[in-house]
């Protein structure tokens, strides 16, 4: 009986010891099992977000190399003397020059999108730009705060930067023109060709025996008033009269309502230097006189006939040009004519403006982002 009930002791000892291995072992399983499958979800859900965070930054990149990128035409150069906006800056071929704005301050400065989408891997990621304008002395300045997110995400990633540029404005500055100057502000262009003599605008009568003079009288395409504007005249201060007697004065130009010549020993003289401008000039012979011009005459009528010697040495501007008869002789200065400039015979216009060159900074506005002051960082929402 004993024998039996130590034998029976002990099997049960045996089968309780093995429920507890087995339900120890199930439990530690168990664990095994939530503690591996907990880990894999936290390794998915860690990758999901790290997916999450590069499609988000990749989302920043995208649009701050769009920002770097941004060019855009706005405006042009214009000259301004001070006080008045005048014309625009002309290239070499006579065209405007557009001011290029590009980068990231003028992408906000020229109202492009603050609210954009992009679709990276089939997912939808929308960035916000606000900013705030902080300029200080010579220079003008944006804070600007980039978000990037999911509708539906848990994440945003964001970025603090500064664009920093130097004060620019679409202006040249260039002086006023000279005291007493009248007439279009516009750049000077001599109207006339260099070279030219004697420049007739609407019609020019010359005796067919008069082919010296015929050599060295050609027309242009410009009207007297182009040429009234270019050298700054003012015919409204033509109300004297000359016959025929030189007057030299400090004034380098001279108005004349007429000038008139007639008789012997006449003698009318242009010097050097000096521009005479004239409604009428009539001249119907000096005898043993002559007819000297050395600097410019611009008139709106010149009239030779008679017996004369000319000696020309500057250049003429009319209107109207007429040479009666075969009696006038010529003598020219090989060195004569106008010069680009509208100059002749030592006479030098005094032209509206001095125009400063222009340079690729004057109208390539750039921008860039100072990398010292950005900062980036991931939030949750």
């Amino acid at each position: 009986m004993n024998v039996n009930f130590a034998l029976k002791n002990e099997k049960g000892a045996a089968l309780l010891l093995t429920l507890f291995i087995i339900v120890f072992v199930s439990i530690v399983g168990a664990g095994l099992l939530n503690t591996t499958f907990y880990g894999k979800k936290n390794n998915v859900k860690a990758i999901e977000e790290q997916v999450e965070f590069y499609k988000l930054e990749a989302a920043l990149d995208l649009l701050l190399h769009e920002m770097a990128a941004f060019t855009i035409e706005d405006g042009v150069l214009m000259y301004h003397d001070g006080e008045n906006i005048l014309y625009p800056v002309l290239d070499e071929e006579g065209n405007e020059i557009p001011i290029i704005k590009s980068g990231p301050y003028y992408y906000i400065e020229t109202g492009q999108p603050l609210d954009v989408t992009y679709e990276i891997a089939g997912q939808k990621i929308q960035v916000i730009i606000t900013y705030e304008p902080n300029n200080i002395e010579g220079f003008n300045q944006y804070y600007y705060n980039l978000v990037a997110l999911f509708p539906d995400g848990q994440f945003e990633r964001s970025l603090e930067l500064t664009v920093r540029v130097p004060d620019q404005d679409e202006f040249i500055q260039i002086p006023p023109p000279p005291p007493g100057h009248v007439g279009s502000p516009q750049p000077p262009v001599f109207p006339g060709n260099p070279g030219d003599r004697i420049i007739y605008i609407n019609s020019e009568d010359v005796h067919r025996n008069q082919t010296a003079w015929k050599n060295i009288i050609s027309s242009t395409g410009s009207t007297i008033q182009n040429f009234i504007n270019y050298y700054g005249l003012d015919p409204l201060q033509a109300i004297d009269n000359w016959n025929g007697v030189p007057i030299h004065d400090i004034n380098k130009v001279r108005y004349y309502d007429e000038i008139n010549a007639s008789g012997n020993a006449v003698t009318i003289a242009i010097p050097e230097g000096y521009l005479t401008y004239a409604n009428k000039v009539n001249i119907t012979g000096c005898g043993n006189g002559n007819v000297t011009i050395s600097g410019v005459l611009i008139a709106l009528e010149v009239e030779i006939s008679g017996q004369c010697t000319y000696h020309l040495g500057g250049g003429i501007i009319a209107e109207v040009f007429t040479l009666k008869g075969n009696a006038a002789t010529l003598s020219i200065d090989d060195n004569g004519g106008f010069k680009d400039d509208g100059g002749a015979g030592e006479y030098i216009p005094s032209l509206p403006h001095e125009t400063p060159p222009i340079t690729s900074d004057d109208y390539n506005w750039g921008s860039k982002i100072d990398p010292a002051i950005t900062n980036m960082e991931t939030n949750r929402k």
